[in-house]
């Protein structure tokens, strides 16, 4: 009797054995995926960080364009006081007699 016990708990214990390596065996592809995924993502990882700086380096860039622009209006007025101080101090001068 004792050896059929003994014949018993092996079986069992090599069932539960099989199914120890079956379910080892899906969790290192599941490991195995995940590793995969994960070189993945640290490359779009990468990628996003340099879009984030070309997109921060055409942003200054439009930013000083702007700037830029403004600065020429601002000087198309100072052209144009200058120009209207001028006709002005001109009709001064003739009105006052000094030519």
């Amino acid at each position: 009797m004792e050896n059929s016990e003994f014949t018993e708990r092996l079986v069992k214990v090599e069932q539960s054995d099989k199914s120890a390596h079956h379910r080892l065996d899906e969790h290192d592809k599941d490991i195995k995926e995940l590793k995969e995924t994960n070189a993945i993502l640290k490359n779009m990882d990468y990628r996003i960080g340099n879009m984030e700086n070309a997109v921060e380096k055409i942003n200054a860039k439009l930013d000083s364009n702007v700037q830029e622009k403004g600065k020429k209006w601002d000087k198309l007025i100072d052209y144009f006081f200058y120009a209207l101080i001028a006709v002005l101090l001109g009709l001064l001068y003739t009105k006052l007699g000094l030519k």
